[in-house]
């Protein structure tokens, strides 16, 4: 029965890695949207389409070099980008042609992950700021302020939206599926590694 067997399905080929972009200057940070690749290449934050042709590029301030541990980018729907750095203790909202629209130091923290909350005209940033390990602030799109939390906390790991809502979170060895009100609604793997 191929529905219990784990790995790739019948349809994939057998080795379905291949290279879409090699971006000048390297991959500081990268994010992949149903439209469009996202590099920060610690210099400058370029985007390509599903093809791997060049749409756009503009140069980014020293906040998001890679010393400055800077975050994977989150795009909304309008296709704004969102940076945060932790160093730089700042989260930055760019429009789609490189337009800095806000910036600001959520919470006075340093933050350590930045994730979409709700889509469309629903969506909001989550930021984890290390001095806050209990949940997230969330701000709001249009102008950066805080306007609540969410009860999950991303310590540098890999958080990813799928399209139902629900979050995949990998942390310490494992992989949690989380409802968009915060809820483990699974878990594989061990949460004892690191």
């Amino acid at each position: 029965d191929v529905s219990a067997s784990l790995g790739p399905a019948e349809t994939l080929p057998s080795n379905p890695t291949s290279t879409v972009v090699t971006p000048p200057g390297g991959v500081t940070t990268f994010a992949a949207s149903s439209s469009g690749i996202y590099v920060n290449t610690g210099t400058q934050l370029i985007t390509y389409n599903l093809s791997g042709g060049q749409i756009g590029s503009f140069s980014l301030p020293s906040a998001f070099t890679g010393a400055n541990e800077p975050s994977t980018p989150v795009i909304d729907s309008s296709g704004n980008i969102y940076l945060a750095a932790y160093y730089s203790r700042v989260v930055d909202k760019y429009s789609p042609t490189g337009q800095l629209l806000w910036s600001v130091d959520p919470s006075s923290g340093h933050p350590t992950g930045i994730f979409a909350v709700g889509s469309g005209s629903n969506f909001q940033l989550a930021v984890s700021v290390v001095e806050s390990t209990s949940g997230s602030v969330v701000l709001n799109a249009s102008t950066g302020a805080v306007s609540g939390s969410f009860p999950l906390f991303d310590n540098f790991d890999n958080l990813t939206q799928e399209a139902n809502g629900d979050y995949l979170f990998s942390n310490n060895g494992s992989i949690k599926t989380i409802s968009p009100t915060g809820s483990v609604l699974s878990s594989f793997g061990s949460s004892h590694i690191k």
